[in-house]
């Protein structure tokens, strides 16, 4: 039985967004394919497990996890191999790993490359950008791409190592997900800030006052204002699948994203989709981000319910090919194929 050590800033129940959904599927789905899973990461360590995940968790600031290292080398000693996750738990896996002599993939969850000086103000951004840029240049046996969009961007970024595509599963809507009500809103979804593009949200609904929008998410702190035309609804989980439910349009003008998790889920309930995220979607591409543009996708749908109606039966066809089953069995050959090299070979039991 293959032992996985999975490690990352974040693990459930602690989130911060879609990368934390990643890394909780990825264990699960890797347990029920019969390996054994470790987790390490920061948070309480009263918290030692998760739905049957063990989990290891250390009362350190996750930008600090490279104190970790003793902890973490003694944690891969005892795996086969170990599964890094971006942003601040990669160095760590890394370093761990290689003192340990196993191997080592790295998923990336987020790549924003120029996008940083737009989320952080100042030098924090280019210090974040070359950060990213550093982690990219590290020599993982394989670095686990999300989508093709975000290997294009990794290589944009000079990376030029070995890397893997990737794509998480979706879980499937209830049965009634696309049954759509009539006027149904238009739907933006995820954290209320600048990276996701909550900004540009609020400046369409302002030149489309006729149209009812909703943002389902949440913020670090108080909750932003918006138009009058903005409904605001903070939450996740069954919040969130409740409006996915009754929008026709999913609108998400995002500065940057490595999978762009919501296009997808929206896509499984049968949404139109008007995005700045390249993907495989009927509905319309913002690349580059275009204002008027955008009005005029949402206008034309909101106008002819028949046409989002019909992007959305497209859509939901498309997504039903994302399992975790097969991003799991994806996960699973490349441990396989690491731990058949002769500098691995020896020191672990290959998956089953």
């Amino acid at each position: 039985m293959t032992q996985v050590l999975l490690i990352h800033e974040r693990f459930s129940p602690d989130s911060g967004g879609g990368g934390e959904y990643v890394a909780l599927e990825r264990a699960r789905w890797l347990m029920r394919s019969g390996c054994q899973v470790r987790v390490l990461c920061a948070g309480d360590p009263s918290i030692t497990e998760v739905d049957g995940i063990p989990t290891r968790r250390f009362a350190v600031p996750r930008q600090a996890m490279l104190l970790l290292l003793p902890q973490a080398v003694a944690e891969a000693r005892r795996a086969d191999i170990v599964h890094a996750f971006t942003f601040h738990a990669a160095p760590l896996a890394y370093a761990a790993a290689r003192i340990a002599g196993r191997p080592v993939v790295c998923e990336q969850l987020g790549l924003f490359g120029p996008a940083w000086r737009e989320m952080r103000a100042g030098i924090a951004g280019r210090i974040l950008e070359r950060i990213e840029r550093w982690q990219l240049r590290l020599r993982f046996d394989d670095h686990l791409f999300l989508s093709p969009a975000s290997f294009d961007m990794a290589r944009r970024l000079g990376f030029g190592g070995t890397g893997s595509i990737v794509t998480p599963g979706i879980d499937a809507p209830s049965a009634g997900a696309w049954d759509k009500p009539a006027a149904a809103p238009v739907l933006f979804a995820g954290k209320l800030d600048r990276r996701k593009g909550f900004d540009r949200l609020c400046a369409v609904a302002e030149s489309m006052p006729d149209i009812r929008f909703e943002a389902v998410g949440w913020s670090d702190g108080p909750l932003p204002s918006a138009p009058d035309n903005v409904a605001i609804i903070e939450g996740r989980g069954a919040v969130y699948r409740a409006a996915l439910a009754r929008a026709s349009v999913l609108f998400m003008p995002s500065r940057a994203e490595t999978f762009g998790l919501v296009i997808f889920e929206a896509m499984q309930a049968g949404c139109s989709i008007v995005s700045t995220i390249p993907a495989d979607y009927h509905g319309v591409l913002l690349d580059p981000w275009d204002h008027d543009a955008a009005v005029r996708a949402i206008r034309a749908r909101t106008d002819d319910p028949s046409l989002a109606l019909s992007e959305g039966r497209g859509n939901r066809a498309t997504a039903k090919s994302l399992s975790w089953q097969a991003s799991s069995d994806a996960v699973l050959a490349i441990y396989r194929k690491l731990l058949s090299e002769p500098k691995f070979k020896g020191s672990a039991n290959e998956p089953q």
